[in-house]
């Protein structure tokens, strides 16, 4: 949350041995070979052939200028339906013309085969799942073009693409453009490359003068390629040198270097985890569309060697990374890399950790505290007193020595030499207990494994009503996401409620939110609410509307002290997940700092016209930090933070950014990355403590006052 999202992002990755994948135009050959016509010998040399082919795994994309009249040559591939009776080849930017296809296909696997050249078919489409199979007319790829203009003939296909079949091309318009439209036209190139980037506008197509119509962008010209003969370069960056250095029981470093400036990708899994392509790498997700245990994301420079480091690995450890390119065009690399490592054993250190202690049980809580003589974060369980007792690594993964899953587990900040408490939800009341912890370093060195047995009887006594401060919190262990707490503070706690949000990231790595309205569990020092999430909101510049809310799961807000909790998320299906939360210090010291004279309210501001989105400003000193809580263009949840010193007590601007690649609601932690550095400039002016207005990026003003729930 908030630090890491002030600081630089570096992911490092490492590897022992590299698994190179030979790719045409980015797709993993299978197989290829020359098959000898049963009545006559086969009329091209073998060493040309075996040259020819050896070209191929290295070729981006290819052209139809001669035929491949020896060989049929097979690939596994990834294709993605671009329309009717076109598909295209992920991790390229091949596509293909097919017809007697009826599988509506997106990102499916496949086996794609290409024949001897025919004027009727090139090859095949087999899909994995289904096994049915449609003919390939001709494969298409981007070709070097000038800057200028260029007539074409072209006939409307479907989904924004034309052909022009004399000149054997494949025109893509712009998703804005709605022309259907048979004719001549002019294509006109802004500047001379490749004729696809990766879905940027390139130029425009010119229609004639009659058409409804005038002209619409140009995404692209693709050109009848054939998979046997190199044609352009491949001008995505390649991946040299991959390799992994100083593993650790904790940690590795990958060490990579590319043929160009770039963003590099990885992805860390466990090492039955389905292969990804380098679009789904790209994306964060593996082969099978699920989250992998870390991932992370560059900056390489071309030809210079640099290295990226992974954390919080687990010792005695397979894992595997796999690693993807993709440079500022929006190009991808035609070689992907997967390396696979294994952890050793951990080594324990000298952190002194006391015996975990149980001072106050009931309504289904414990209390449990404990002391390090060190800086770490500490983990602990719950397992019933006859589980096989769990080793130090055991303790921190949440399972007992059989691998089994404990139900109740933990983890937080633990300060140097100060007692840490941690509340435990939903303990098994009277019943005998193992409750184990463990302390871990920045280091990655461990603390012995310490237990203690509990029966947990109801207390007497009642815990106190504490209520929190309102403002940002986080985890000092987990930057990159954090959460916004305030309480109505009525006079009367039976009537008190917090409205609590938490800004992060789904699966796919993209920024989300959620929130709960928290009501207090008197006299157990604790909140509870249903986690909700939300979609189809008004985006940043948009029209409002009203979103959709989604249940997602529980909320429990457990209060140590005013500026420490222990927070518990639920959700269905999954463990439940403990972890301490404290007050985030905007600036350093900002906590003691209070707001200059004159400043906003700490809390929930909004437009009580654009109910749905809302934002949460903390000043300390100075110093503000903003969150925006509102939707992209798709209606899909999105947060923004900005953060910059007050030029005065009512005026703010700063430039809004965006992460991504972060930390999952539930999952393990990994930081996240900038994905926007200025998404643009925001202004606040304030009338008062709870009223302003609100600059947006377009230029358009928004009354804002504060959110009274």
């Amino acid at each position: 949350m908030p630090a890491a999202l002030n600081g630089a992002f570096l992911n490092e990755i490492s590897t022992k041995f590299i698994i190179v994948r030979k790719h045409v135009s980015g797709v993993m050959l299978q197989s290829a070979a020359c098959q000898l016509p049963p009545a006559a010998p086969c009329r091209c040399s073998w060493v040309t052939i075996m040259l020819r082919r050896f070209a191929i795994l290295f070729a981006a994309l290819l052209t139809l200028t001669s035929p491949w009249a020896c060989s049929a040559v097979t690939y596994g591939v990834a294709v993605s339906r671009h329309g009717q009776n076109f598909y295209t080849i992920e991790g390229s930017n091949v596509v293909l013309q097919t017809q007697f296809c009826y599988t509506a296909a997106n990102s499916a696997s496949a086996t794609l085969t290409m024949n001897v050249f025919s004027s009727t078919q090139d090859g095949s489409i087999t899909f994995t799942d289904d096994r049915s199979k449609c003919a390939v007319l001709g494969a298409y790829g981007p070709v070097q073009m000038g800057a200028g203009s260029t007539t074409a003939n072209l006939a409307y296909l479907d989904n924004g693409l034309f052909i022009d079949t004399a000149q054997d091309l494949i025109v893509q318009a712009d998703l804005q453009c709605s022309a259907i439209y048979n004719g001549q036209a002019t294509l006109v190139l802004n500047s001379s490359g490749l004729s696809y980037r990766g879905g940027q506008t390139l130029g425009k197509i010119q229609f004639r003068p009659d058409n409804v119509v005038s002209s619409c962008g140009l995404a692209g010209i693709f050109k009848r390629t054939n998979l046997s003969n190199p044609a352009a370069p491949d001008a995505g960056p390649a991946l040299s040198n991959v390799g992994v250095a100083d593993v650790t029981a904790n940690s590795v470093s990958l060490r990579a270097t590319a043929s160009q400036n770039t963003t590099v990708y990885w992805l860390l899994a466990s090492p039955f985890a389905v292969a990804p392509t380098n679009k789904q790498i790209v994306a964060g997700v593996d082969g099978s569309g699920k989250a992998p245990l870390q991932k992370g994301s560059g900056s390489l420079q071309a030809g210079i060697s640099s290295s990226f480091a992974i954390q919080k690995l687990l010792p005695l450890s397979d894992y595997q990374i796999f690693v993807a390119t993709r440079n500022a065009d929006g190009q991808m690399g035609m070689l992907s890399a997967r390396t696979g490592f294994s952890t050793p054993s951990a080594t324990q250190s000298s952190i002194g950790l006391s015996v975990p202690d149980i001072s106050w049980a009931g309504s289904g809580r414990a209390l449990m505290s404990a002391t390090a003589d060190q800086d770490a974060t500490g983990y602990w369980m719950i397992l019933p007193q006859q589980a096989p007792m769990p080793d130090i690594t055991q303790v921190v993964a949440g399972v007992d020595a059989s691998g089994a899953p404990a139900q109740l587990r933990g983890y937080g900040p633990m300060k140097a030499n100060t007692p840490t408490s941690f509340w435990i939800a939903n303990t098994p009341m009277a019943n005998p207990i193992n409750l184990y912890m463990v302390a871990r370093n920045a280091a990655g060195q461990y603390s012995a494994r310490q237990y203690s047995t509990n029966t947990l009887w109801p207390s007497n006594s009642t815990r106190p009503d504490v209520n929190p401060e309102n403002g940002w919190w986080w985890n000092p262990d987990e930057g990159g996401r954090g959460f916004s707490i305030e309480i109505n503070n009525t006079g009367n706690p039976i009537f008190d409620r917090v409205f609590f949000a938490g800004f992060m990231y789904d699966d796919s790595g993209r920024p989300i939110w959620y929130t709960a309205s928290l009501s207090r569990s008197s006299g157990s020092g604790s909140f509870y609410g249903t986690l909700l999430s939300y979609t189809d909101g008004q985006s940043l510049d948009g029209a409002w509307r009203s979103p959709n809310s989604h249940v997602t799961g529980k909320v429990t807000l457990m209060m140590i002290n005013t500026r420490q909790a222990t927070l518990q998320i639920e959700i269905e299906g999954l463990r439940p997940i403990s972890f301490n939360i404290e007050r985030f210090p905007i600036v350093s010291n900002g906590l003691a700092q209070a707001p200059v004279s004159g400043s906003p309210q700490t809390g929930w501001w909004w437009n009580r016209n654009e109910g749905g989105r809302g934002y949460f400003i903390e000043v300390q000193g100075n110093t503000a930090f903003i969150a925006s809580y509102m939707y992209d263009p798709d209606g899909k949840p999105v947060w923004y933070i900005t953060q910059n010193s007050m030029a005065s007590p009512n005026f703010y601007s700063g430039a809004l950014v965006q992460y991504g690649y972060g930390q999952v609601l539930t999952g393990d932690y990994y930081s996240p990355a900038v994905t926007n550095p200025n998404v643009g400039n925001v202004i606040l002016r304030f009338f008062n403590a709870k009223e302003g207005v609100l600059v947006l990026p377009n230029g358009i003003s928004i009354d804002i006052e504060r959110y009274i729930f």
